[in-house]
């Protein structure tokens, strides 16, 4: 007789696909009893690096795991048959702005999704003029107080400025 002709069927399994291993249950084929509810989660945001990190942006399940998510964990699941999650991740880039007196900027000092437009403002003090922007820019534009840029990858943008001098050159 085989295991299934007396009532005897092999656990459910979990498989777990996952690109960073910060995730619960861990990555591969879980072995999980027969009506085992449980919540499946990732700890995100996951650093990556220099100005890298990698954000959980939901799942897609089969089997008692639910179809889609958008969140970081999945509400209580009862495993009663073979499963998966996949989890899916998004990488975000720090866009970080400098200046060289004479300024500020705005629109910086934050985290931006991968192939995302960002956009920095150069804002003058008194008596200061912008002039460009330096560093990781792309061209064409850097001349231009209010810049785009695309984020694929970290970024520090330097807004120069330069002393607004009256007539015979005095400041």
């Amino acid at each position: 007789l085989t295991n299934w002709a007396i009532g005897w069927a092999p656990p459910p399994y979990l498989e777990v696909l996952s690109e960073y291993p910060d995730v619960s249950p861990g990555t591969g084929t879980n072995t999980v009893a027969y009506g085992t509810s449980m919540v499946c989660f990732a700890d995100s945001p996951v650093p990556g690096g220099q100005g890298t990190q990698f954000v959980c942006v939901g799942w897609t399940g089969s089997g008692s795991i639910p179809a889609t998510g958008t969140d970081t964990s999945t509400p209580p699941v009862t495993i009663t048959n073979d499963s998966v999650i996949t989890w899916l991740w998004e990488t975000n880039y720090w866009l970080q702005s400098l200046t060289n007196g004479g300024g500020t900027v705005t629109g910086a000092e934050i985290w931006v999704r991968s192939g995302s437009n960002a956009t920095v403002e150069a804002i003058t003090n008194l008596f200061y003029y912008f002039t460009n922007w330096s560093g990781d820019v792309e061209l064409p534009n850097t001349n231009d107080a209010v810049y785009d840029v695309t984020m694929d990858q970290p970024r520090t943008l330097t807004a120069n400025f330069d002393v607004r001098l009256a007539p015979m050159l005095t400041p």
